[in-house]
């Protein structure tokens, strides 16, 4: 049985999600959170959206790294 999604909750300003640069790999890019969702299994997940403006599970994507907090400019 597929997760639902039930509830989305707006994502504090100033988390993002990590990803590794295959190219650079010190050199990581970061897409902003923008919610986080409720599943009816009871799991969170991070939604972030990309310069194409795509909306998706971030940990779906096999070069996340995990979350961070970037001072807000």
């Amino acid at each position: 049985m597929k997760e639902k999604i039930i509830q989305i909750m707006p994502a504090p300003m100033g988390l993002f999600a990590e990803y590794r640069n295959e190219e650079n790999p010190s050199n990581p890019f970061f897409n902003r959170v923008i919610c986080l969702a409720l599943t009816d299994r009871g799991e969170i997940h991070v939604m972030d959206i990309d310069d194409m403006g795509t909306v998706e599970k971030a940990e779906s994507i096999s070069n996340f790294e995990g979350i961070v907090w970037k001072e807000n400019k």
